[in-house]
């Protein structure tokens, strides 16, 4: 009896070491990323994951909590987020090949906006951000009348409704968020307040992935059989 309850136990963590399904978690908005797995995002992780033998399932999450059930372990990993947010989540553990580039920028209801000294600029305005993105809370981090709200969705809306001044935000996220909310006289400010690569981060249980993983990302980067994102 105790043979035949060992034999089922190997068999059993067997199974679950071949095929181990990981939950990854994001804030992304479609087309970046969908309920149906199928954003750009999605597919180019499916497909990484896929080459190690690995599934995968992504699920959208307020971007603050994003962050903290990878970090606790909640989910396997969290993505897009800049390379410094491992200083913040120490159990999270960056993927070293960028996914995206993002350039940050101030959206506004004023047509070529100018902030002559960058940030700093932000000080005389009502700024609103999203809760979790922690460049854009680092960098506005004491300025007066910055205040932080849940999700895109509600900056853009609380953007147009005149709540804030400005809203601070991808350039290429921001634009496919106003088309989403057809919103009208929102325009993104010529200059770029930063541009950072982002990357997935994997909480360190599964830290031996990351090299192999790391060159896949690659591999299929230079595969170029992924529609850019526009």
């Amino acid at each position: 009896m105790r043979s035949c309850i060992f034999i089922v136990l190997i068999s059993f963590t067997s199974y679950v070491l071949a095929s181990p399904q990981l939950v990854l978690t994001t804030w992304c908005d479609p087309p970046f990323s969908t309920p149906q797995n199928n954003g750009y995002f999605d597919v180019l992780l499916k497909e990484a994951f896929s080459r190690l033998d690995r599934s995968i399932t992504i699920e959208k999450r307020p971007a603050e909590r994003s962050l903290k059930d990878a970090n606790n372990g909640v989910s396997d990993g969290e993505f897009i987020r800049v390379s410094s947010i491992g200083l913040l989540y120490p159990n999270l553990l960056i993927v070293p090949e960028p996914l995206y580039e993002m350039e940050f920028v101030a959206f506004s209801k004023v047509e070529n906006l100018t902030l002559p000294n960058g940030w700093e600029s932000l000080s005389t305005y009502n700024t609103g951000y999203i809760i979790g993105w922690k460049i854009i809370e680092e960098n506005l981090e004491g300025k007066p009348g910055s205040a932080g709200v849940v999700d895109q969705e509600t900056l853009f809306k609380l953007l147009d409704a005149n709540r804030f001044d400005i809203a601070i935000y991808s350039r290429k996220f921001g634009r496919q968020m106003i088309n989403k909310l057809a919103l009208e006289n929102i325009h993104s400010t010529p200059q770029t307040l930063a541009v950072e690569p982002m990357y997935l981060f994997l909480h360190k249980r599964h830290k031996a992935l990351i090299p192999e993983l790391t060159r896949i990302l690659r591999e299929i980067k230079s595969e170029n059989n992924l529609l850019p994102i526009e």
